[in-house]
């Protein structure tokens, strides 16, 4: 049991957190947390009529939980509270799996650069590659093209990565490498 009565009579007599501490047996940041929230509901010593220690207690301790409710854009469902673990975030596997699925990503888009010439010894003519990035994924199609060479194959992927008149735009499409292809606009890099 807390010993806030005695902390409020003893702080009334004007002692200090650390001789009320000393006094007590509480701990000094205790003895201040209890004053601290004796003063936010301005409760001091002698108590208010009718309020016992368990009722101050239970005024300035009361915990004030809201209740979480599932991450999941829509839904409602509130979570039950876990002993141990890692809190939950969602109220069951299908509101964590749609909301994984509905992340936005961006358009998958070749980009032709230019490599080092010293790899392999490769002329500098022949130094070209060609890329598919999304977002900060990136993936290295071929090395070792000439400029014109690499420019065709970019634009070959561009123009098969974008979605057509039926397929939905708005949502990605699963090719047969489980790659999600989205509208694709071409890009070239220069040398610097």
């Amino acid at each position: 049991m807390r010993k806030i009565e005695e902390v409020l009579r003893l702080s009334a007599q004007g002692k200090s957190v650390r001789v009320i501490s000393r006094e007590t047996g509480v701990s000094r940041p205790s003895v201040a947390t209890y004053l601290e929230k004796a003063a936010e509901h301005e409760i001091g010593w002698p108590l208010p009529e009718g309020m016992d220690v368990q009722a101050l207690e239970q005024l300035l301790f009361a915990a004030v939980e809201t209740p979480k409710i599932c991450a999941r854009q829509g839904c409602t469902q509130i979570l039950d509270q876990q002993p141990r673990g890692r809190p939950a975030r969602y109220c069951s596997a299908v509101c964590r799996v749609t909301t994984h699925r509905r992340r936005k990503r961006g358009p998958v888009i070749a980009e032709v650069h230019f490599g080092s010439a010293s790899t392999r010894n490769r002329s500098e003519e022949r130094s070209w590659m060609v890329k598919l990035r999304r977002d900060n994924d990136e993936l290295i199609v071929v090395i070792g093209q000439s400029r014109d060479g690499a420019q065709r194959l970019a634009s070959r992927l561009n123009t098969t990565a974008r979605p057509t008149k039926a397929m939905d735009a708005t949502r990605p499409v699963r090719s047969g490498s489980r790659v999600h292809w989205m509208a694709c606009s071409p890009s070239l890099t220069s040398p610097k």
